[in-house]
């Protein structure tokens, strides 16, 4: 999370400017469709299924170099998950780099992650499947219900 949240309550006051969860494997749960399934409000339905690093080209903004480095999340392509835009797909690329030294730094996420917010908007999102929670207003509801109120 990166910048200010107006939460519209007491409760928090002092919001830092960068939040970084890990949300890892704890919520992968066991489904009758296909097992080792996790329940992404943001990317729809993630597979986790260990699988050899592939090599994938990824591009984080329009000024930035092209890296190719051996990555565990080849798959994550909005191809595959229909609600991830393809910058925040190269992004999740980058910091799945199976080389720790491939991953990018604070610094370079704080600048992509910057970069992101800019171009993002409501609008851009409102034909994807559940672009209506895309609002101001829907996601200062889910960022205080997931995040701030977490316990």
């Amino acid at each position: 999370m990166i910048g200010s949240l107006d939460t519209e309550g007491d409760w928090h006051t002092l919001i830092p400017i960068l939040k970084l969860i890990d949300f890892d494997i704890a919520s992968v749960v066991l489904s009758t469709v296909r097992p080792g399934v996790m329940h992404s409000l943001i990317a729809g339905d993630l597979s986790q299924v260990p699988e050899p690093a592939a090599m994938v080209t990824i591009k984080v903004d329009k000024d930035s170099p092209d890296k190719t480095p051996p990555t565990n999340g080849a798959d994550i392509t909005p191809h595959n998950y229909i609600n991830l835009d393809e910058d925040i797909a190269n992004l999740v690329q980058w910091c799945l780099a199976s080389n720790g030294e491939d991953m990018p730094s604070i610094e370079n996420l704080y600048a992509a992650l910057l970069d992101l917010k800019a171009k993002a908007t409501p609008g851009q999102y409102a034909n994807y499947v559940g672009g209506e929670d895309e609002s101001d207003s829907q996601i200062r509801k889910i960022a205080q219900r997931l995040i701030l109120d977490a316990n």
